[in-house]
């Protein structure tokens, strides 16, 4: 897979730790303060992916199989119960890349405890029932041409997590350090550091946003984003999410009701937050330009969406 346009690279950034474990029992080489290297990725917005010949190939003779299937599966009432089953293949095959073994079989009774709301016992399995979960959730959640969005990846992280070791730290976005490799108290001699938590929050916009984009052009390869593509999005964002608010069965007076709660609004992070309800402006603002034909955020403070300052801050009230 190659990139059809230059973009601005990755890099590593050297970065100071400084321990607070003195007199902890910890060994010196747990104690003791370093220089690591963090790792930043470079921004997908912008970029162009071109798929090899082969790798392109092999795309197309999946979107053919899965239109065959969808068209020969007769013998099902729809093709759901089979879903679940390759889902669930899939997050035990999936689930080895982080050490978890276990067979579909084994599955079987955890899931059933699950239905029945009765506490499990078996946490491999648990873990792997989560992943399904998570999956089946991010895709009931997004129709066709919806956002990926920061909130529904928090939220299938939440799903991820839960019942876990780690559920106290399922849908937050990490606040420190982490790495791979090494000791359990320093990055010294990590593997591996990611990014820094202070970018995190801007990365995932970055990923969200790439996916949006991807969508606006696989609709038209030739179209030029603008402002006003910005507004038409946050305008539809609003309707779907007033339509949703409404009920299964919407009307046009459940749908208006609906829009009168809309009172914190920001089209999932693209617009800084305002109150269209009450039709009360966003007081902060984002600055973004247009490079090459694309949206890149520019200027904005770490670990903030928005800019709440300098001559375009609208003080709340005033």
């Amino acid at each position: 897979m190659t990139s059809d346009k230059e973009v601005s690279m990755a890099e590593f950034v050297s970065r100071q730790w400084s321990s607070d474990l003195e007199g902890a029992g910890l060994s010196r080489r747990d104690r003791r303060p370093c220089r690591y290297d963090s790792y930043i990725p470079d921004p997908l917005v912008g970029r162009r992916f071109l798929l090899e010949g082969g790798v392109a190939a092999d795309v197309a003779d999946a979107e053919a199989a899965i239109v065959r299937l969808n068209a020969e599966a007769t013998a099902l009432v729809g093709t759901e119960a089979l879903a679940r089953i390759l889902l669930r293949a899939e997050a035990v095959a999936s689930s080895r890349i982080e050490g978890l073994e276990i067979g579909a079989r084994r599955l079987l009774h955890p899931e059933a405890v699950r239905v029945r709301e009765q506490p499990a016992s078996d946490v491999t399995a648990t873990e792997i029932l989560n992943d399904i979960d998570a999956t089946v959730a991010g895709l009931d959640a997004l129709g066709p041409g919806d956002p990926i969005t920061v909130d529904l990846i928090l939220e299938m992280h939440r799903r991820l997590l839960a019942g876990t070791r780690l559920e106290d730290h399922g849908g937050r976005i990490r606040d420190q350090q982490n790495w791979i490799g090494g000791s359990s108290y320093n990055p010294c001699s990590a593997a591996f550091v990611p990014p820094p938590p202070e970018l995190v929050p801007g990365l995932l916009e970055d990923l969200c946003s790439f996916c949006i984009d991807e969508w606006v052009h696989g609709l038209d390869p030739n179209f030029t984003i603008d402002l006003y593509t910005v507004y038409g999005w946050a305008s539809a964002e609003l309707y779907v999410d007033a339509l949703k608010k409404a009920g299964p069965t919407p009307t046009q007076a459940s749908h208006r009701a609906a829009l009168k709660t809309e009172t914190n609004f920001d089209a999932d992070h693209m617009l800084a937050p305002a109150n269209p309800a009450g039709k009360v402006p966003a007081t902060c603002y984002v600055l973004a330009q247009i490079v090459n034909g694309e949206f890149q955020r520019v200027d904005m403070p770490k670990g903030s969406l928005y800019r709440c300052d300098g001559p375009n801050y609208t003080p709340p009230g005033s």
